[in-house]
């Protein structure tokens, strides 16, 4: 379930998520983390984690005042389903024989959307992204590029029924 944007603007204001204050050190610090395979991951606090897979979202805050691993769910609600345009759309047949690909990937689409909205109105200012290769894939189509130079992280990897400390320890060990 996706929270509704107002549920963590007010989170934010109660002051329950601390900010890190956005710079380029902290992003560059943070991929370089991933990238070298050396270090474990240095997530800055107030980072929103997103774990999707074509049928549910779950999202969590990162609430550490040290930089680290500290999430919190936060309970949400599914995103509205964007339904492709019909003539743009891939119908079952011998080609696609999937008509449950065509319902994860609008759901992924939705999925993107919202984080975009988020994005957007500044309510993420850090984003990793925890999915399936397949549905990391479609939601990467519709980032808006102001989400896009938001991300951190990208795992492709199915943990969206995974218990909070698996995800969490996904993300350190990455």
């Amino acid at each position: 379930m996706i929270p509704s944007a107002s549920t963590i603007r007010s989170t934010v204001r109660q002051g329950l998520i601390e900010k890190a204050p956005r710079s380029a050190g902290v992003q560059a610090s943070c991929l370089a983390a991933w990238s070298t395979g050396d270090l474990s991951m240095i997530l800055p606090a107030g980072t929103t984690v997103a774990v999707a897979d074509g049928e549910t979202i779950r999202m969590f805050h990162n609430t550490g005042v040290k930089p680290g691993v500290h999430l919190v769910e936060i309970t949400a609600h599914p995103p509205a389903i964007i339904h492709s345009r019909p003539d743009a759309r891939h119908y079952t047949g011998s080609a696609n024989p999937d008509g449950r690909r065509l319902i994860e990937e609008d759901f992924a689409a939705a999925s993107a959307a919202f984080l975009n909205k988020l994005s957007m109105d500044g309510t993420i200012e850090y984003l990793v992204v925890v999915s399936d290769p397949r549905t990391l894939g479609e939601m990467r189509k519709h980032f808006h590029h102001d989400l896009r130079s938001k991300i951190i992280g990208e795992l492709a990897k199915d943990f969206s029924r995974r218990p909070l400390e698996d995800i969490a320890s996904l993300i350190a060990g990455a």
